[in-house]
């Protein structure tokens, strides 16, 4: 019954713009805590914790989840915030002015459907497309108010973002875990060396919503010139994709989805952005990526 009531919590929140996660622990007795991940901004990964009271404590002081929910939003809106800020500020600038800052990100959408009802998006294979400023100080999604704000449409915020992606790739992903990569050998090239399995990685060249690479169809082209033709290309978060040539031996597409979430798993944190898992292939003919059956 608890984790029915933390569930609506959460759903309550999300459906109210701000997105809301929570995360079980289980303690060593076998008792379990619910936290409460709340943020104005998932892309921005500054999140908020609050601990949901014990089961008794609620149901005699709260009731109805709705009711907690409310008393959530309401703390959060009376704080200063950082994200409503820096919205503000940057609502006062010139588009032309900050578009060689903004970076296309992608979402999953079925996770974060009630927060991409708030920002201008556009759907991608599986996925969403939303659009981010980042300088030296911030990161931050452009929401509908601060595209109309800036007079800029979503066509537009996709056409400057995907000019601003510098891409990265392919790297042999155990190359790049090794200490033979820092011996100054080409990791960037496609070709497989010293027994080393043919899993490589795609990303920008901070490595950071580098699963965007996806949205450049010559630099997809190029890896496959290099990889010599079709390759399977696995998504599991938004900092990267991995890639391995289709007619290798070593590593099946399910072998490459279990790969890059490994990685996954070694690099996230609790607010890293996971993405609905899926593998692609990239047909060199079509020059396209297509959806595996």
């Amino acid at each position: 019954m608890f984790e029915e009531y933390v569930e609506n919590v959460v759903r309550i929140i999300n459906e109210n713009g701000i997105v809301a996660r929570a995360i079980k622990d289980i303690k060593s007795d076998g008792s379990v805590d619910y936290i409460l991940r709340l943020t104005e901004d998932p892309n921005g990964l500054k999140w908020a914790s609050l601990k949901f009271d014990t089961p008794e404590k609620v149901t005699k002081e709260c009731p109805e989840a709705e009711s907690y929910a409310k008393g959530v939003i309401e703390q959060i809106l009376k704080m200063d915030s950082p994200v409503r800020n820096a919205r503000t500020s940057l609502s006062k600038k010139k588009y032309d002015k900050i578009k060689g800052q903004i970076a296309p990100f992608i979402m999953d959408k079925s996770k974060y459907k009630d927060y991409l009802k708030n920002v201008p998006n556009r759907d991608f294979l599986d996925y969403s497309v939303v659009y981010c400023y980042k300088d030296e100080k911030v990161l931050i999604t452009v929401t509908n108010d601060l595209a109309d704000s800036l007079g800029v449409t979503e066509k537009q915020l996709y056409e400057d973002s995907v000019k601003n992606i510098v891409p990265k790739g392919p790297v042999n992903l155990f190359r790049m875990l090794s200490t033979k990569s820092a011996e100054g050998k080409n990791s960037s090239s496609g070709d497989e060396e010293d027994g080393l399995l043919p899993v490589y990685l795609l990303s920008n060249d901070v490595m950071f919503g580098g699963a965007s690479v996806l949205l450049l169809p010559d630099f997809l082209e190029k890896v496959s010139e290099k990889l010599g033709g079709d390759y399977y290309a696995a998504v599991s978060t938004n900092a990267f994709i991995v890639v391995t040539p289709k007619d290798n031996e070593k590593v099946s597409k399910g072998n490459l989805s279990q790969i890059g979430r490994n990685f996954s798993n070694s690099l996230s944190g609790p607010d890293t952005l996971t993405l609905q898992e899926k593998a692609y292939l990239y047909n060199s003919s079509s020059k396209a990526l297509e959806n595996l059956k």
